[in-house]
């Protein structure tokens, strides 16, 4: 089931719930309960998962809420609004995706194979720079027909610059005209001409120019991979299961290095200033200059790393499978013995961490099998501990925010020692998410109620942020727009414009066509030949003009008075005169006949036999 990227803008301001005028009907909070934790409703809505879907994973990134169903639909929300930005399809049912990851634009989610970047405000996929460079062919009218179309990147109410022939050379041509694409063929396109000058019309040869962005609908990996994508604007770095790590310029897909790992990655990378940083499962932590590959730093841990490494701007944290949290000095201090990547402290468990450590102020968060426990970063002793299925949520000043997912309790604790300070029970949420730095609470279930907390004394939502967050949307709308129609009304309006803007047909050369085009169709009496055209343009038979030949050259020379005999006049001509000339004509034919054989039997001997295979003639 392919679900089509759309945004439904024009649905969501029905679904808020502003303070001002709180309506709790579909909350996973009561007002009370929030009012104990200290917080406040900020928005509540319900994200368009398809029907007959739900939720499977969920997952907060910078400021996007994804909701991924099993058959890979991932509906996109605003966490700071709860606008629904976008609902695409990412991948084919059934395949295991990993992500998503986020670079400053784009959201990757990493397929069997290939990556694929959308554009995370959006919806739209990724886009390659593109020069395109034509030549307009015919012009009609209004119309005109150009060497450009859709396997050159041209889309539909594309507007595209029209340049004199004769000034296509300079540096920067001033249009003469645009064209706006009506029409779209494999390699023609047509187009409505728009602003043409009224000094210098569009011609036949006129050149067409733009430049233009080319979907990238998927980025393909040279393996499998092994673990989620990472990227920047430019680089995109994935482990794959041949134990090496990929940099490839997703624009292009072009490798740009590549780094062996003893055993195959499944932690995603970390980026941080120049430098990826990088865990596989033979218990390495390495990190390496994201352009030239040079080496950083390596550090070994006693076991495997499956969750992905935590970098600061001093730090790097890395929870290992030995039951052991790590913390790494990620560059080289000045006048300091210490070196990027040397061991600053470990902290062992009594179970192995579970999930990435969560770095707040003085403390790291880190959750293992067994429980919760707040490391001092400092020194890396343990402040506190919360046995059972606690995990962190966010941070407020001197309290922090715990969700337990057993219970399904929100649990309001002291950062100094970890005592519990309230509690609330959310029995309909499925799972808790949280924004650490913009200190957001999310509560939502598997069929897309979400409800969002934050501090009580943080502003209330106006209307001016939703109009902010729809306006860095624009292309969303519009894109929700262009998709409103069903795919059978937007092919009816495609084919009414397209017979609207098809002008006459342009002339067919049937001379290119015909098969004897070379032909002479004149009626007149052809110069210097043999006579082989009448006057009144007929051909004549090959064997009566050569007959009529041999007839004129037996015949004995007359009068001038005579001339009409010559022509074969049969009315003053006699039986005997015609028998005799018969006669002789036919002994005329012979000896031609001998001759042509002689003849023919010298040039064999003169040149080359016909048997010789020689082609030439």
């Amino acid at each position: 089931m392919k679900i089509p990227t759309r945004v439904a803008a024009a649905t969501i301001l029905c679904l808020f719930v502003f303070p001002a005028a709180p309506t709790f009907g579909q909350s996973l909070v009561k007002p009370e309960d929030a009012e104990r934790l200290g917080m406040q409703m900020f928005w509540q809505a319900s994200a368009p998962v398809p029907t007959g879907e739900f939720a499977a994973s969920t997952k907060l990134v910078d400021d996007n809420i994804y909701l991924m169903t099993p058959s890979n639909v991932v509906v996109a929300v605003h966490a700071g609004t709860g606008v629904v930005r976008w609902v695409t399809q990412v991948a084919d049912p059934g395949q295991t995706v990993r992500g998503p990851t986020h670079s400053d634009n784009y959201a990757f989610f990493t397929a069997p194979g290939a990556v694929k970047a959308i554009d995370r405000r959006t919806g739209l996929p990724a886009e390659q720079p593109r020069k395109l460079r034509g030549v307009v062919i015919t012009v009609e009218h209004d119309t005109a027909e150009i060497s450009l179309g859709r396997a050159h990147g041209v889309r539909l109410d594309d507007v595209l610059d029209i340049v004199d022939s004769n000034e296509s050379n300079s540096i920067s041509p001033e249009p003469i005209a645009r064209l706006k694409i009506t029409v779209i063929g494999e390699r023609i396109s047509k187009g409505r001409i728009l602003q043409e000058t009224r000094t210098s019309r569009v011609r036949s040869g006129d050149r067409v120019w733009a430049d233009i962005g080319v979907p990238i609908q998927a980025i393909k990996l040279p393996f499998a991979p092994s673990s989620p994508a990472v990227a920047n604007d430019e680089d995109i770095f994935v482990g794959a299961a041949n134990q090496r790590m990929y940099s490839l310029r997703f624009l292009t897909g072009f490798q740009n290095w590549q780094v062996s790992t003893p055993k195959n990655m499944s932690a995603a990378p970390a980026l941080f200033g120049d430098s990826v940083y990088f865990c596989d499962q033979d218990g390495r932590c390495a990190a390496a200059t994201q352009r030239r590959r040079d080496k950083v730093f390596e550090f070994y841990t006693d076991g495997a790393i499956f969750v992905s490494p935590v970098v600061t701007q001093d730090h790097v944290f890395v929870a290992s499978s030995d039951r052991s949290l790590y913390c790494l000095q990620r560059v080289s201090p000045d006048n300091s013995p210490r070196r990027a990547g040397d061991r600053i402290w470990q902290q062992r468990f009594d179970e192995a961490p579970v999930v990435a450590p969560i770095v707040s102020g003085d403390l790291v968060f880190q959750r293992t099998s067994s429980g919760l426990y707040a490391v001092n970063i400092e020194d890396g002793e343990v402040k506190w501990n919360r046995p059972g299925s606690s995990g962190f949520l966010a941070r407020m000043d001197d309290e922090a925010y715990l969700w337990e997912s057993a219970t399904r309790r929100i649990v309001r604790v002291k950062v100094e020692d970890g005592k519990e300070v309230a509690a609330i029970d959310v029995p309909s949420a499925d799972y808790a998410l949280a924004n650490v730095e913009n200190q957001l609470v999310i509560l939502g279930t598997q069929m897309g109620r979400l409800t969002c907390l934050r501090p009580k004394d943080a502003p209330y939502l106006k209307p001016a942020q939703l109009a902010l967050v729809l306006q860095n949307d624009k292309k969303a709308r519009e894109l929700n727009t262009l998709l409103a129609d069903s795919k059978a009304e937007r092919e009816a309006a495609a084919k009414a414009k397209a017979e609207a803007a098809r002008g006459p047909e342009r002339p067919a050369y049937s001379f290119l066509d015909d098969d004897d085009w070379l032909v002479s169709t004149s009626d007149r009496v052809p110069v210097g030949t043999r006579n082989l055209v009448t006057e009144k343009g007929d051909v004549k038979p090959k064997a009566e003009d050569k007959a009529e030949a041999k007839k004129e050259e037996a015949k004995p020379a007359k009068e001038d008075s005579d001339d009409d005999d010559v022509w074969g006049d049969d009315n003053g001509d006699d039986a005997d005169k015609k028998k005799a000339d018969s006669d002789d004509d036919k002994d005329d034919d012979k000896k031609d006949a001998d001759n042509d054989n002689s003849s023919d039997d010298d040039s064999d001997k003169d040149g080359d036999d016909d048997d010789d295979g020689d082609d030439d003639w």
